[in-house]
């Protein structure tokens, strides 16, 4: 049979790939397929929708090896580590004033913001940025979609420099591409020692990275 969630040829109770349950019986194998040719787009490098994205075989195996060693996740948890979606039915453009409110709510300001244009699929930008989060240790605590793009709400985590702070990433799809803003803030504290910046730097530098493993 074929796993519902990834796709994955398998048997027994649980998929070896992603760890999803299993369902056998009576036209089990068609269900399967047919659920998957429903979940996953044909071409999800140029779609636009986050939960569409992150489920998409290649994906979510990127995704599942920035899990630290001897940390074992199934599929279905990453899945749900990828943070609540909410939907609008509104353009980027015309939700500005979303995104401004969320830099307001988590104090961000000018001066940690990081602006890149690619001349690539949307849908491949988002995965790489996805990948690159989970590289990081940055968790999506909320993810707002809208019609032609997204905004991720993520945690920076704290260590021994500094307190836990908040990470921005709002991508949106371009006529020749796809646009990334990223804002950092590390809350109640006046320096952070470059922990912003860094966030930033290594959010950008990661997407190069994964752009090289889904090209």
């Amino acid at each position: 049979m074929f796993c519902s969630e990834c796709g994955k040829e398998c048997a027994g109770k649980f998929c070896w790939s992603c760890g999803a349950p299993l369902h056998s019986g009576a036209g089990g194998d068609a269900n399967s397929v047919t659920a998957i040719a429903e979940s996953i787009p044909v071409d999800w490098q140029n779609e636009v929708q986050y939960d569409k994205i992150i489920k998409a075989p290649e994906v979510s195996d990127a995704i599942a090896k920035q899990v630290p060693a001897g940390a074992p996740i199934s599929g279905e948890a990453i899945i749900d580590t990828m943070g609540k979606i909410m939907h609008s039915p509104l353009p980027m453009a015309s939700a500005a004033t979303i995104v401004n409110s969320f830099y307001s709510q988590l104090g961000i300001h000018t001066g940690k913001t990081r602006t890149e244009h690619y001349s690539r699929p949307v849908g491949r930008v988002i995965a790489c940025a996805v990948c690159a989060l989970a590289k990081g240790g940055y968790k999506v605590r909320d993810v707002h979609q809208a019609t032609d793009g997204c905004v991720l709400i993520c945690e920076i985590p704290s260590d021994i420099l500094s307190f836990a702070g908040q990470l921005l990433v709002t991508i949106q799809r371009e006529p020749a591409g796809a646009s990334l803003q990223a804002a950092a803030s590390i809350p109640g504290q006046l320096y952070d020692w470059g922990k912003s910046n860094r966030c930033l730097v290594a959010l950008v530098d990661g997407i190069e990275t994964f752009n090289r493993v889904f090209a």
